[in-house]
């Protein structure tokens, strides 16, 4: 099963057990999550573009845990906008290899990644659709290994991140979360790593994650 069909699926069964009230959204809010994610890695020797790596990560290796807090302004009965800060612990890791080069091995891997994001959502009974948009700062290590020396490098790194996801009143102060996230990062260059012969670029930053919450209004 695909990422996107996995949260489509998700999605729809939040959807078949709709309660039967309208739901007001206004006012603050905090829960905890737990999420699964995955990044595609790339990346290349600076001044020899051509010699290249690339991997994936897997979902069933990448857990996280976490909590979330905002606040919402409904401003009219259907439009929803909000602020939201989150943190999820733990990391989302991705392996590759190198082609066109020596036998090196390549490893992404994202820790401890806090967000703040602008929501604006779709009020519509008991269910509030959104989208979000916001920064993300993450604990970027890059790490290398193989036949040259193994070595590695921790920066915080900030990007881009971007979700789409569905808040679902079971009460009118507790509801249940489920959210598909995107976050891109820029590219990060290093110097000195696997013995340092060229810069190394790590490229197409980015991460993948599929988030599932559970949150109380006060």
């Amino acid at each position: 099963m695909t990422f996107k069909t996995t949260c489509a699926a998700a999605a729809v069964l939040f959807a078949a057990a709709g309660a039967t009230y309208a739901q007001d959204w206004t006012g603050s809010y905090g829960g905890a999550q737990v999420g699964l994610g995955k990044t595609d890695l790339t990346g290349f020797v600076t001044p020899l573009p051509f010699i290249r790596y690339s991997g994936d990560g897997s979902f069933g290796s990448n857990l996280m845990g976490g909590g979330f807090a905002g606040h919402n302004w409904q401003v009219t009965p259907n439009l929803v906008f909000g602020a939201e800060l989150d943190i999820a612990l733990g990391t989302i890791e991705g392996q590759g290899t190198a082609v066109g080069g020596p036998t090196e091995i390549f490893t992404h891997s994202y820790s401890n990644t806090v967000a703040l994001r602008l929501r604006a959502g779709y009020a519509t009974g008991a269910f509030l659709p959104y989208i979000a948009l916001g920064m993300a700062s993450s604990e970027f290590e890059f790490t290398t290994g193989g036949t040259l020396s193994p070595n590695s490098r921790t920066d915080r790194i900030t990007g881009m991140t971007y979700g789409l996801g569905l808040d679902w009143a079971r009460t009118e102060d507790r509801f249940l979360r489920i959210e598909l996230r995107e976050t891109e990062y820029d590219n990060q260059s290093y110097t000195g790593l696997s013995g340092g012969v060229f810069p190394i670029t790590a490229s197409d930053l980015s991460t993948r994650e599929v988030r599932v919450g559970y949150g109380m209004n006060f």
